[in-house]
């Protein structure tokens, strides 16, 4: 188990939040970064993209913080998609170019 405060800074990294059109190859409003809280977590959350935000190398943050919710699962496909094909997902990481924008945006080597 993990607190708010170190999930929300282990997602900064794993998204380019300078782009508010999408994420590297998926595009449109549907593929926009966003960070829904609770009351209880606006704070944290605020903080959190402070931080993060001081920390880029390249843009600015748009990501937004908005009020949670009502929060409707991913269809099952879409649900591990990485785990679940591995080798479907390298090769779309690789022809996107995530992790060379991922450098450029936080100057940081992506895990995996």
């Amino acid at each position: 188990r993990i607190t708010y405060a170190q999930l929300i800074d282990r997602f900064w990294p794993l998204v380019d939040p300078t782009d508010d059109r999408g994420q590297f190859c998926d595009r449109g409003a549907q593929y926009r970064t966003a960070v829904f809280v609770t009351p209880a977590q606006k704070a944290a959350a605020e903080a959190s993209r402070a931080k993060w935000a001081a920390r880029l190398k390249s843009g600015k943050m748009t990501t937004p913080i908005l009020p949670a919710a009502r929060f409707y699962d991913a269809e099952a496909y879409h649900r591990d998609y990485a785990i679940r094909n591995v080798t479907a997902y390298k090769v779309y990481r690789q022809g996107c170019g995530r992790d060379q924008r991922l450098v450029r945006v936080w100057g940081l080597r992506p895990a995996g």
